[in-house]
């Protein structure tokens, strides 16, 4: 990630992504972020000595073999035929199974459930007007333990599809010890009733089985999939009139923020409750996966898409520089949709469990060797919501001490 071999290599600067639970983590330089009374305490972690991780995009298949179709093909799991059928352009095949993921170094190395066995799944990047077909095997042991169940369905949050490929609740097929069964998701990428306002650019893929939604997505059962048309073409340069020309490449300069909570013992292993039905809070906060990220960033425009994929906890985010002053950016587009026109200089992000806000920062605004962290504000010691009127009583400069 720090290798750069431009010629303006050196002007760089680095942006702290700081979500420090303030129980566990604390740093000379960070601002104090809102305090939350969530048992157990975790061991203590040095914040920001891991780099972002940034999720792989995911690459196309030339087939699927056996080929896909409207009707049912052998060996997938039982559904009805396709209600709409355009013929697909472009095919997709991932893999549902454990795998091993580090959330700090200084944790042990847990086992997660993941798309492609990795948290969080790789990025889907597509295009409206070109129909897709994921194919998503699942190969969780059906004798798997701890929480969750390794029958799932995928939900693509906010697509405009046909019910059978919607992942809804029940719709779940069961992992095996075999190879496991599949399920052909046909995604039109076309827009409700054809209407353009309709169009999503930020969505997300999730685990969506009746009772066990929440713990698989605990376990890693989630990934971003992002969508460009004429308008958000994903092309800084394109020279279209119609273009909105924002911050382009993903993982470069368009960055995906999927943020958590989860909450880990004092040996540095997961924990979670599958009983506990007030709402489960954690007490530490993940970006991508990583626990107190940090992530460097070139003098530039850079797009950032948040996701608060925490099962209960709400959020206020600033930016803030390390004597806790809000610092402003654009604030662009809330739950996949892009605003009717940019918000400019706003200093707060507040993002319910599953909405998405997106927001471009201009990093030429700071001299080089500026540190600027992501903090929430808002406390939540209550998993059925955040007690009414409590954020950031000092105003959007304060800090919650």
């Amino acid at each position: 990630m720090n290798v750069d071999h431009r010629p303006d290599a050196g002007r760089r600067r680095t942006l702290q992504a700081g979500f420090v639970a303030a129980a566990a983590i604390t740093s000379s330089q960070a601002p104090t972020p809102a305090v939350a009374k969530d048992p157990p305490r975790p061991r203590r972690l040095t914040p920001f000595v891991v780099p972002l991780a940034l999720p792989p995009v995911k690459q196309t298949v030339a087939a699927l073999s056996p080929a896909t179709g409207e009707q049912p093909c052998a060996g997938e799991a039982r559904r009805v035929p396709h209600q709409i059928w355009d013929s697909p352009q472009r095919y997709y095949e991932l893999d549902v199974g454990p795998g091993t993921h580090s959330f700090h170094p200084e944790m042990p190395p847990q086992t997660i459930w993941g798309y492609d066995r990795i948290f969080p799944g790789p990025t889907f990047v597509e295009r409206y007007g070109t129909p897709a077909v994921v194919r998503i095997h699942n190969n969780l042991r059906a004798d798997a333990n701890g929480p969750g169940t390794p029958q799932i369905t995928t939900h693509l949050h906010n697509l405009h599809c046909a019910s059978i490929s919607d992942g809804f609740p029940v719709d779940f097929y069961p992992g095996t010890n075999e190879p496991g069964l599949f399920r052909d998701h046909h995604y039109p990428h076309s827009c409700a009733g054809g209407d353009e306002r309709e169009a999503l650019g930020t969505l997300w893929y999730h685990d969506h089985c009746l009772f066990f939604t929440a713990a698989n997505v605990y376990r890693g059962l989630a990934g971003f999939y992002l969508l460009f048309d004429h308008i958000d073409t994903g092309n800084e340069n394109d020279p279209s009139p119609a273009a909105l020309r924002l911050p382009s490449g993903v993982g470069k300069y368009d960055i995906p923020l999927m943020i958590s909570d989860p909450r880990i013992d004092a040996s540095g292993y997961l924990l979670y409750d599958q009983f506990e039905n007030d709402g489960h809070l954690g007490n530490v906060f993940c970006v991508n996966g990583k626990i107190s990220p940090y992530f460097k960033v070139e003098r530039r425009k850079y797009r950032f898409r948040m996701l608060n994929a925490s099962l209960a906890r709400f959020y206020e985010f600033y930016l803030c520089t390390s004597t806790g002053a809000s610092q402003p950016f654009d604030y662009i587009a809330n739950d996949g949709n892009l605003l009717p026109a940019p918000l400019r200089n706003e200093r707060k992000v507040a993002l319910a469990p599953a909405e998405r806000g997106e927001i471009v920062v201009d990093f030429s605004a700071w001299p080089v060797g500026t540190k600027l962290y992501l903090v929430n504000r808002l406390a939540q010691t209550d998993g059925r919501g955040p007690a009414q009127g409590v954020g950031n009583p000092r105003g959007a400069d304060g800090l919650l001490t």
